[in-house]
Formats: C-alpha cells, structure tokens, sequence
C-alpha cells in the first residue's frame, strides 16, 4: 500500500497561480489521509532554506577569516578563493548550486567590503541574486573584529 504522497504546489497542485486547491483535488487529498495515507506538499521554501543555509555558512566562514587574519582582501582572499577584487572590495560568484562560477553563469553573488584601521576590521557582507543580469540585494550583514598586535604587524607587511 502507498503511505506517503507527495506532489510539488506551485504549478502542479495550484495551477495559473492559484492560492488554493481545486474543490476536488482538496476533497482526494481528505480521503486519502482519511485512509491512512500521508500527503506532504512541498514547494520552493525548500530551494529558500538550501540558499539560507550557504548564507549562514559563507557568512561563518568570513567572519571567522576576518576575525584571524589582517582583515586585507589580500588575507580574506587567501582563506576563500575564488573572489575577484576592486578595491577593498571582494566579489564571489555562485551558480544555482552555490558553486563558484563566473559572473555570466552567476544565481548568486557575494561582496565584502572591507575597512580596516588600527583599532577595527570590519567588513559589510551583502548576498544578491542575480536573475537575467539584475542583481537583488537579499542579504546583508555588518561583520566587526578588534584589530590584534600580529594583525597591525601582518597588515604593514
């Protein structure tokens, strides 16, 4: 016997847009759980979650790099490849599979801007992404470190 059911919403379930199940296929989906059987919708919150979870990692790991090394492109750059530079500003590239790529194959793309002085490293972190060449800030976060002895003496080398 079949105990799991599961069917995608968006365009299979509710169709040219729809905010609701057809009378019919709501009634099917009450006899079926009314047999037993389980019914899971899905749909592309889970395409969200997966982008929310290389978020929250990319955005560990730079603070992480940013707190241990100089705070420099240069010493970001080091730790997490990939980025091209402008300035004090580092860009990385991301396909839909949060791969680095270039930026004509981007989903995805991430900057640092980065502002170092003797006191503070700090850096702005924004996430986009990137549908047909239009960038969509969906992101941001200000990341802000102590600047220690050996990252003074790193930075000045």
């Amino acid at each position: 016997m079949i105990k799991l059911i599961a069917s995608d919403l968006d365009g299979t379930l509710l169709l040219n847009h729809a905010q609701s199940l057809n009378p019919g296929t709501a009634k099917l989906i009450h006899e079926l759980t009314k047999q037993g059987r389980i019914f899971a919708a899905a749909s592309q919150n889970h395409a969200k979650a997966v982008d929310w979870r290389h978020i929250q990692s990319l955005t560990t790991s730079v603070g992480e790099i940013l707190e241990g090394t100089a705070g420099t492109p240069d010493s970001v750059s080091e730790f997490l490849s990939g980025s091209t530079q402008n300035s004090s500003t580092l860009i990385w590239y991301y396909d839909e599979n949060w791969e680095i790529c270039s930026s004509e194959k981007a989903s995805h793309k991430m900057t640092l801007i980065l502002s170092t002085d003797a006191m503070i490293k700090e850096g702005t972190l924004t996430f986009y992404s990137v549908h047909e060449k239009k960038e969509t800030e969906f992101y941001q976060t200000e990341l802000a470190f102590p600047t220690i002895s050996s990252d003074r003496k790193e930075a000045s080398s």
